[in-house]
């Protein structure tokens, strides 16, 4: 993140895909989805560029064409494609996050949830409810014989009845980069 200043307030803008969250991704995939309405592309870039510095495009619409050209070079990764920064777990507020060893091994269940998550909602809330289905939290159990053993929390009715308190805590929290290859899995028909 870098510091950037416009007019009398101070931004902090991302320097690349590992510092988008998922929330900002998601409503940067809704602004692109509506791109052919735009009569302007400069009100398109001002609108992204709105969604990451976390302020409105009212606001950047009082910059400069300068100020404008500046924030363009800062922001140009934008352009490129999401690089994937792939790790097998996730901390979030000190609760680790993983993924199954094997996509093969998830549930009818999960498999279901997961088929009608991509038929049916927006392609920007795609990953973000693919992730609460299969980036599950880990916890500790003791074995039979003593040992400590991570479990990955199953996915039953209790998990299911916090999939919305999930959901928003992995948009907060989670770099796009992180997880941006899950979307690309399912989507292309990964098995």
């Amino acid at each position: 993140m870098i510091d950037v200043e416009l007019g009398n307030d101070t931004y902090t803008l991302p320097t690349g895909w590992n510092e988008v969250s998922l929330e900002m991704f998601q409503k940067i995939m809704e602004l692109n989805n509506m791109y052919k309405d735009y009569k302007s592309d400069v009100l398109f870039s001002l609108d992204v560029f709105a969604i990451l510095m976390d302020t409105t495009s009212d606001k950047l619409k009082l910059i400069d064409q300068t100020s404008f050209k500046i924030l363009t070079e800062e922001l140009s990764w934008v352009q490129t494609e999401v690089t994937k920064d792939i790790d097998k777990e996730i901390i979030i507020n000190g609760q680790k996050y993983i993924y199954p060893k094997d996509l093969n091994s998830l549930s009818m269940g999960e498999v279901i949830s997961i088929e009608t998550i991509i038929k049916e909602v927006p392609e920007s809330e795609v990953l973000v409810n693919i992730l609460s289905i299969i980036l599950r939290p880990v916890k500790i159990v003791k074995t039979k014989d003593g040992e400590s053993k991570e479990v990955i929390v199953p996915f039953d009715n209790d998990y299911v009845d916090n999939l919305l308190e999930i959901k928003n805590l992995f948009r907060k929290n989670i770099m796009v980069s992180e997880v941006f290859h899950i979307q690309s899995f399912f989507l292309t028909g990964g098995k």
